[in-house]
């Protein structure tokens, strides 16, 4: 799971250019083997009650990259964390050509949704009780959350993607998710969309593996309330224990 989630951008990357590789590619490749060697003993942590969101709370985030791939295509991604680290993660290339980043975004945040409520559904089949309120996808475009809140419309929008826009404002108003704005910086779902320098990688990578929620309980870096710390701290501590 953890090499899906922090190495799946470099695999797709690599394996578009299986027949037409050349030197630069192939120390990519390099560079991605000797990571997973070295950090082959770095995991996954799920650990309850150290979410800033609360145990066993769904959360979720969604982000795209305008024109990034080969002939003019977009990269959308997005992945769901539940007690601290995540548990599904996905990214592609898009079927179609965005001719802005709010549509790319949009779409996005449509699959994102999706895979909330799918998951929600597994949980409730295996007989998780999980509550009601709205999951939180966290997205970093703001015309995108005012199109799924049905404040705004995507000029470049064709019938694909008013099908998104239309299910994506319907989970909104069902109350099923709801989208809420965050800084890039703190974009978790950066890592499958592009390539990052270190610090930043590193940063994302400990909060999508659950290191951020273990070694600091509630230090969500997307999360950065003080007042959200306290309250998991204060779950966590039981004075009878």
């Amino acid at each position: 799971m953890v090499k899906t989630g922090t190495t799946a951008y470099w695999v797709l990357h690599l394996s578009a250019y299986l027949r037409r590789w050349d030197m630069t590619r192939v120390n990519y490749a390099k560079q991605a083997l000797m990571y997973m060697i070295h950090h082959k003993m770095y995991g996954t942590i799920y650990s309850k009650n150290t979410d800033a969101h609360g145990p066993f709370v769904i959360s979720a985030f969604a982000d795209g990259s305008l024109m990034n791939e080969s002939k003019s295509r977009s990269r959308v991604a997005r992945l769901v964390k539940m007690a601290g680290a995540s548990v599904a993660a996905k990214t592609n290339k898009t079927t179609t050509v965005h001719l802005s980043s709010a549509s790319v975004e949009t779409e996005a945040a449509c699959h994102a949704a999706l895979d909330v409520v799918g998951i929600r559904h597994l949980l409730e089949e295996i007989g998780i009780w999980y509550n009601n309120k709205p999951v939180v996808i966290y997205e970093d475009n703001q015309p995108t959350i005012q199109v799924a809140n049905n404040e705004r419309s995507l000029a470049d929008a064709g019938r694909h993607l008013e099908t998104r826009n239309y299910k994506l404002s319907e989970l909104v108003e069902n109350e099923s998710v709801i989208l809420t704005y965050m800084s890039t910086e703190r974009q978790v779902a950066d890592l499958l969309t592009k390539s990052l320098g270190k610090i930043a990688f590193e940063r994302l990578r400990d909060d999508l593996t659950g290191y951020s929620c273990y070694n600091l309980p509630g230090n969500n870096i997307h999360e950065p309330s003080m007042r959200a710390i306290m309250s998991i701290l204060a779950t966590t501590i039981n004075p009878e224990d």
